[in-house]
């Protein structure tokens, strides 16, 4: 990758790109460019509303013009379903700045008061945002969507995938190889994985044994007790490479 490559701002239009054609970028990404003091006809990347990445150039007023689509780079991650537990101030947006970095396709807030999921959905906008920017960061395909807090009865019936549990007695890659197993065994296509990480306090063990019941496979991130925005970026980062392999 050459420097000039590596130091292309990336944008998000919600157009649908074509050769030589001026496109609208988002409204935050139009005042991005202002901050950023990119002028007319500087270099840019542009990813536009089907995931596919243009080299452009800024025109005016917050359009820029399509070159032509760059080949996709770097390893395909597979869909990363991530539920997160609420946390206390500004942790949960280092979770969702962190997991997007780190692979993830979208994050669900777990909430277990009444308290937290007012507190979560009142933050929506500015997590979607935090989002945006990460995924600019990361150089990633598409912005992960930031979906409205689950209940405990909405956690449940939600499809089976791992929960974190530092009581868990399986490590994370040896649940990962046995769900892959149990899929292929079954004739099923791998679609993805949804990881739990539960709050600052951790899951209750009831829960837990809820969920095990439900289907879902208790894993542990390793020796070691994370804080939970650190242990939903290892998991995202660890889940999307063993997929790749």
């Amino acid at each position: 990758m050459t420097a000039e490559a590596r130091h292309r701002f990336r944008f998000f239009t919600r157009d649908v790109g074509l050769p030589r054609t001026r496109v609208r970028l988002t409204a935050s990404d139009a005042a991005h460019l202002e901050v950023l003091r990119l002028t007319a006809g500087d270099a840019v990347e542009i990813v536009d509303v089907t995931g596919v990445v243009w080299l452009g150039e800024v025109a005016d007023g917050g359009v820029a013009v399509l070159r032509e689509p760059l080949p996709l780079s770097g390893m395909q991650l597979p869909r990363i379903d991530l539920i997160a537990g609420a946390l206390v101030g500004g942790r949960f947006d280092d979770l969702v700045d962190g997991a997007v970095q780190a692979g993830v396709s979208s994050i669900a807030p777990f909430a277990t008061s009444a308290k937290d999921a007012r507190r979560l959905a009142e933050r929506h906008d500015r997590l979607q945002r935090i989002a945006t920017s990460a995924a600019k960061q990361a150089k990633r395909h598409e912005v992960p969507r930031i979906s409205a807090p689950l209940d405990r009865a909405a956690l449940l019936a939600t499809a089976p995938g791992i929960v974190l549990d530092a009581a868990a007695h399986g490590p994370l890659d040896l649940v990962l190889q046995a769900l892959d197993a149990a899929r292929s065994d079954r004739g099923g296509a791998l679609h993805g994985y949804t990881v739990l990480v539960g709050p600052a306090e951790g899951l209750s063990g009831e829960l837990v044994a809820e969920l095990v019941a439900a289907g879902w496979h208790a894993a542990r991130l390793g020796p070691s007790i994370l804080r939970a925005e650190l242990a939903a970026a290892v998991a995202v980062a660890a889940v999307a490479l063993h997929a790749s392999h």
